[in-house]
């Protein structure tokens, strides 16, 4: 019965304990954010087409508290290795020797929020990198080189691209220049 109760009691905790990437008053390394010049019952329907629109699978979404979640995605590069560094902080990986990351895995969380007569939008990331996995076979017959996931800071490229691609779903060029800036300038 004890047992039962405490099972009970950590699961109720682990439920009410939010994750920082969707506590929009946490700072996240890595978020992209924009005041928007809309109000959040426009925004939200509008942001969840651009990220359908975008190719993006939804796994998780709460009006109530304005959180979307992506599925995990691949991301593919034509220089994946050089890219890599450019869009997560390394230094983690290098100093538990982990070398050639083969497969690159990002996971999205874009927060609407209410902001008086406009709207917050952040967009955080996680970025789960894979070394070694399926296809890397010793020899036919003996074990597999078990893959080995490590999540990977975000630098914000990641974020400020796909906030770039959503105000384009979202916006006209004129809207997105007045809204963003100038494209190309952070």
């Amino acid at each position: 019965m004890r047992r039962a109760l405490a099972l009970l009691a950590l699961g109720l905790t682990a439920a009410c304990v939010r994750k920082a990437e969707l506590d929009p008053k946490e700072h996240v390394r890595g978020e992209h954010h924009r005041l928007l010049h809309a109000p959040a019952d426009r925004v939200w329907p509008a942001v969840v087409a651009a990220l359908d629109a975008d190719g993006f699978k939804i796994a998780a979404q709460d009006r109530k508290h304005g959180t979307i979640t992506t599925a995990m995605a691949s991301y593919t590069t034509d220089d994946a290795q050089h890219r890599l560094g450019d869009i997560g902080d390394l230094s983690a990986l290098h100093q538990e020797g982990v070398t050639g990351i083969r497969d690159v895995r990002v996971a999205y969380y874009v927060l609407v929020t209410p902001a008086g007569e406009d709207t917050s939008l952040r967009i955080r990331s996680t970025i789960v990198g894979q070394e070694g996995g399926a296809g890397d076979i010793i020899t036919p017959g003996i074990w597999q080189v078990i893959p080995h996931r490590v999540e990977i800071p975000s630098r914000g490229v990641l974020e400020r691209d796909l906030m770039r691609r959503l105000a384009a779903n979202l916006f006209t060029a004129e809207e997105m220049l007045q809204l963003l800036g100038e494209p190309g300038v952070d």
